[in-house]
């Protein structure tokens, strides 16, 4: 049985009893009784929506298929479409979680009724708007962080020339306090007169909006020698720069709805002011235009307070793009220290020229190895390992560009980015391999890289391990 339909303005919202056997129906429409010659859909389930549906007169009937058999019509319905006198009644939803709420309706234009934007209003009771009204355009979903603790009722209008038009249905939200997270495994690093400090969150209830601060004081306990606010995506590290001195240090976090304190770490800073050492690692890619670049932080002697990510069309150049990124924030923990991404768009130029040089206000660091993305292809290995049997050590390594024919050049060192034990190229001829050494007890440094038309491509992360005696 086809059942009455839902008109709203242009758009049309049809139902019917389902056959109760897996089937497949038939819609029908025409322009008089009986007839078919304006729609014919078969689909899988018992409903249908059409949009921006003309002015005018349909004759609706549907049919059930089983197999190859097709049913007599049910009984037909007149779907009169008249247009739009206003804006149309929003269908909303949304919900709230935490101090997060988030609220959603249809996309007035599907309607074909006149709406210029919606219109969000809000209010501490039902009807009311003394939260506020909030204007909408060119989306169908807003997110507010945030909302203070309490009970919210939220209902969505369309707007055409400055009109409003009806009121949509009304959600009832309820927002509860949010306090910070935990702040766990904090740990300060001197380097000279810089610090390098550490941390990770505890469980994040969503909507927990804070701000995040370092303190710094002559005793423990105290904040009496600096405050500083933190991004919060600070962390898993935050670089900083100080004055010889001890201190006692700490991260707070706070909200209306609580405060949350790290642990706290002693740490000493000296008047050494430490230029950065060389980029460990880098890799990068292009994709249609989109440069993907990633590099680890610079090593020791000092930290990085800045990164300039160089790219150019051709070796020491920095013609296509040159970008400043904060070093002092990192996005994830590497093996030797932290990972650093930045997407460039409208790189067109193939081949193209890529280096980081770290820097801090003692200096500039080492120009980091320059990727050279494009003919050569620039990325590096990615999956050097280094195990220990007995009495040898295995490197282990996998091809990624299965089908090309590249050569391995292997370094093996007793420090960072040396090759004073090992600098081999070996013949690449299937997709795993793997190498067995002698070595001495010690700890070594070890790092692959392919051998292009170009010469040595960049090399891969350094891996770290020790020789036992």
């Amino acid at each position: 049985m086809l059942n009455p339909p839902g008109i709203n303005g242009h758009q049309v919202r049809l139902t019917w009893t389902p056959s109760g056997i897996a089937a497949r129906y038939r819609l029908e429409a025409g322009s008089a009784p009986g007839q078919n010659n304006l729609v014919v859909v078969e689909q899988d389930q018992p409903s249908f929506r059409g949009d921006l549906i003309p002015v005018g007169t349909y004759y609706v009937r549907v049919r059930t298929i089983v197999g190859a058999s097709v049913s007599l019509p049910s009984n037909e319905v007149v779907v009169s479409i008249t247009g739009c006198s206003g804006p149309p009644v929003p269908e909303i939803s949304g919900s709230s979680s935490g101090q997060d709420v988030v609220v959603m309706w249809e996309d007035p234009r599907l309607t074909g009724c006149a709406a210029d934007y919606a219109m969000i209003e809000a209010g501490r009771s039902p009807g009311a708007t003394d939260v506020g009204r909030f204007p909408f355009s060119g989306t169908q979903q807003v997110q507010f962080r945030s909302v203070p603790e309490g009970e919210y009722y939220v209902r969505v209008r369309f707007v055409h020339n400055g009109v409003p038009g009806p009121a949509s249905a009304e959600l009832h939200l309820i927002t509860e306090c949010v306090p910070p997270p935990d702040l766990l495994d904090f740990r300060a690093e001197a380097v000279g007169n810089a610090a390098r400090f550490d941390w990770r969150y505890g469980v994040e209830r969503f909507g927990a909006g804070f701000t995040l601060s370092l303190e710094a004081g002559s005793s423990p306990g105290a904040a009496d020698l600096a405050t500083m606010a933190v991004p919060r995506d600070g962390n898993p590290g935050y670089h900083v720069a100080g004055v010889a001195g001890n201190f006692f240090t700490r991260l707070r976090a706070v909200n209306a709805c609580g405060m949350s304190v790290s642990s706290e770490a002693a740490i000493t800073l000296t008047s050494a002011c430490i230029a950065p050492g060389p980029v460990p690692f880098i890799t990068a890619t292009n994709s249609n235009g989109r440069m993907f670049i990633e590099w680890e932080s610079a090593a020791v002697p000092g930290l990085a307070s800045a990164y300039t990510v160089n790219v150019g069309s051709a070796p020491g150049q920095s013609d296509l793009a040159r970008l400043v990124v904060d070093g002092r924030l990192s996005n994830a923990s590497g093996p030797f220290g932290h990972t650093y991404r930045q997407t460039i768009d409208g790189i067109s130029s193939s081949p193209t020229y890529v280096s980081v040089t770290p820097a801090n206000a003692c200096g500039a660091g080492p120009r980091s190895f320059e990727l050279h993305v494009g003919t050569c292809g620039g990325s590096p290995p990615m999956s050097l390992q280094v195990s220990t049997e007995a009495a040898q050590t295995r490197l282990t390594w996998t091809r990624e560009d299965v089908g090309f024919d590249r050569d391995i050049q292997l370094e093996v060192g007793h420090a960072l980015y040396s090759s004073d034990v090992l600098n081999q190229t070996v013949r690449s001829t299937y997709t795993n391999y793997s190498m067995l050494l002698d070595l001495p007890p010690g700890r070594y440094f070890a790092r692959a890289r392919y051998i292009t038309s170009c010469g040595p491509a960049a090399p891969s992360r350094e891996v770290m391990f020790v020789v036992a005696p």
